[in-house]
């Protein structure tokens, strides 16, 4: 593990010029370490049996090009390899006393598997001290050799965006995008080319590509979900939309996008629930309070599902959805009439409110109530 490490660390040296630190029994524990500076190189020792095959090394000088990086990374193994062929050589080249060879073998054995434990790339992340996540120096490369190649048609790429070439633009990134080892901005770029050349689906398929694979943030995975309800795959929409508030429970959006995908499939108690949790988050209230009404007015308490109705409509008189619940409530009850006028009255506030245009076709009598 120390060869490994000075390793890396004499890469860093000569690549930066500057300060490295080296933790040998520890993933940059330094309160726990016995500090040993030499010059600009400082090493931090833990002497813990149970933390022995840790280590880690931290050049001092953040801005590392992409490719000095897989330089540094590659010197890890490389000290290793250099030091099991030394060893083994020394073996063949010297008489030595058994117990003196046993001891060569043995180090020879350990700079052998130090080699191939971080040379071959492994997707198992190992948690540092300062909370961050890294994994092996080979599956490290990997991302790096794939981020090297985004950087090398991003200049391309952002041309064809300038031009709205928009699906050229995702016929370069596509093939970069690879979800094992790409980094989240790569998914980012990715998934919007999909979205500015209109391959929703292909957003979708990013999406499920990368969710086992890139941290994505709650407000992504809400985007998401709200793009699987849009495409009625309501199963997966309520996924996303988990994953957004277990992410930030306090994510009023995510929340009211699900409780509107429960409130659009009948299941209104949930959506009941739901809506009870935004009921304080004022510049949404008029919104929530439509729909939770209608909620209860599905579950048959109508007088309390028209008093939250009301009171929407008090606190915003133009909110949309008052008119699209009023017009559902009127339909229900036989008042065509009454429905279609709310209805284009919904229709008139936003004409993109959630199926309106079929709600209108319904209360014309042209197709099957909602």
């Amino acid at each position: 593990m120390l060869l490994h490490e000075l390793g890396h660390a004499v890469a860093a040296r000569i690549l930066t010029k500057d300060k490295v630190s080296v933790f040998i029994g520890s993933y940059g524990n330094k309160e726990k370490s016995f500090r040993i500076p030499l010059g600009k190189l400082e090493v931090f020792y833990c002497p813990s049996l149970l933390s022995f095959s840790q280590g880690l090394c931290i050049p001092a000088a953040k801005d590392i090009s992409t490719r000095n990086r897989i330089i540094f990374l590659a010197c890890g193994p490389l000290a290793s390899l250099v030091t099991a062929t030394a060893v083994l050589g020394s073996v063949v080249l010297f008489q030595a006393q058994d117990i003196l060879r046993i001891g060569i073998i043995a180090l020879a054995a350990s700079a052998i598997s130090d080699l191939f434990a971080n040379l071959i790339p492994i997707r198992k992340a190992f948690k540092l001290h300062s909370g961050s996540i890294a994994y092996n120096d080979g599956f490290t490369i990997l991302k790096l050799l794939n981020w090297q190649r985004y950087q090398k048609i991003i200049p391309l790429y952002n041309q064809f965006n300038e031009h709205k070439q928009y699906v050229q633009a995702l016929e370069l990134i596509e093939p970069v995008f690879k979800p094992k080892i790409s980094y989240v901005e790569i998914y980012r770029k990715a998934l919007i080319s999909a979205q500015l050349a209109g391959e929703y689906g292909k957003m979708m398929i990013f999406y499920e590509m990368a969710v086992p694979n890139t941290q994505l943030t709650s407000g992504e995975h809400n985007s998401m979900g709200l793009l699987f309800a849009v495409h009625h795959r309501i199963e997966e929409a309520f996924e996303a939309f988990d994953r957004a508030i277990s992410i930030d429970p306090a994510n009023v959006s995510a929340i009211l996008n699900q409780a509107f995908c429960h409130l659009s499939r009948g299941d209104y108690g949930d959506a009941i629930a739901d809506y009870n949790k935004c009921l304080n988050a004022p510049e949404h209230l008029a919104y929530t309070l439509a729909n939770v009404g209608l909620a209860k007015i599905k579950l048959a308490d109508t007088v309390a599902g028209l008093d939250d109705i009301n009171r929407a409509k008090e606190i915003s008189p133009n909110e949309p959805y008052v008119y699209r619940s009023l017009g559902i409530y009127y339909m229900d009850t036989g008042k065509t009439e009454e429905a279609l006028a709310n209805f284009n009255k919904c229709r008139e506030l936003d004409s993109n409110c959630h199926v309106i245009d079929q709600l209108i076709e319904q209360a014309n009598g042209q197709t099957g109530w909602y």
